[in-house]
């Protein structure tokens, strides 16, 4: 599920439970839904008619700063310079904000630390993908992927965090000091005591695992089936309930959308996207 609105990680712009009651309504099938606009502080299970299961990926804080500037600048041609991104206040503790709705730091890690959520990282996401399938007892799935983003560099550079220097990397830090905290918090707290909880062989199955996905290319015919049911969904059933909600229509603004931080709410039993 995608805003309507410029800014992806406003409160105000979610998924609230009463369209995800819709959706399940047309679609009864569907065991699991995510994106931006997902809310893990609204009260889904009081659509769902029992407590969801949440997954979330964080990702170190400077380095998806800085992939949020080029991910703008590249490819949806914003001309942000890091000054001007730096002078933005939507975009500081932005994985922070995405959970608890504010700069809200305890709220953010208690939600890490439910009995029903799950804790990827970016910087391990192998390691991380073996553990979730684990979580969701899909051991028999297919957990491969390619790796892709999209983003071309004709027009401008990345700005890179080799690139800065101390004083512009401590304002960076600065910018994202909750992010920091809840970023260490998940490693050292919520990613090691699932590794620790973890019954396998965690190191054969890591490399068995990256082994497979040298070769892994996903079906280019399911990669057509799904791009078009996602077109449909997108101008048909998405619009549709957002308008029968009140959800916000898009301001003249571009689209913001960015991969990094996003979180998914799922029913407890089936498989969550």
């Amino acid at each position: 599920m995608r805003p309507w609105y410029y800014w992806a990680n406003d409160p105000l712009h979610c998924l609230p439970p009463e369209e995800l009651g819709a959706i399940l309504r047309w679609l009864p099938k569907t065991p699991g839904i995510g994106g931006h606009t997902t809310r893990p502080w609204l009260d889904y299970g009081g659509v769902l008619g029992r407590q969801p299961r949440y997954l979330t990926f964080l990702r170190d804080p400077v380095q998806r700063y800085l992939s949020h500037l080029n991910y703008q600048r590249l490819r949806m041609g914003v001309p942000w310079t890091l000054e001007s991104f730096l002078g933005e206040p939507r975009f500081a503790n932005y994985q922070t904000t995405r959970l608890a709705g504010g700069p809200d730091l305890d709220l953010a890690r208690r939600f890490l630390e439910g009995p029903l959520a799950f804790v990827g990282l970016t910087e391990r996401f192998d390691e991380s993908l073996i553990l979730l399938r684990r979580w969701l007892g899909a051991d028999d799935r297919c957990f491969q992927y390619e790796r892709y983003t999209g983003i071309h560099e004709e027009a401008c550079p990345r700005i890179r965090h080799a690139d800065l220097g101390e004083e512009m990397l401590e304002r960076v830090r600065s910018v994202n000091r909750l992010d920091l905290a809840l970023y260490e918090h998940a490693k050292q707290d919520c990613f090691s005591r699932q590794l620790s909880e973890y019954g396998g062989d965690l190191g054969e199955e890591l490399a068995q695992f990256r082994e497979r996905n040298r070769s892994f290319r996903y079906s280019g015919w399911r990669r057509f089936i799904r791009a078009r049911h996602e077109q449909l969904f997108r101008v048909g059933l998405e619009p549709t309930l957002h308008r029968r909600f009140g959800v916000a229509r898009p301001g003249m603004e571009t689209h913001d959308s960015h991969g990094s931080g996003t979180h998914s709410a799922a029913n407890p039993d089936p498989a969550v996207r």
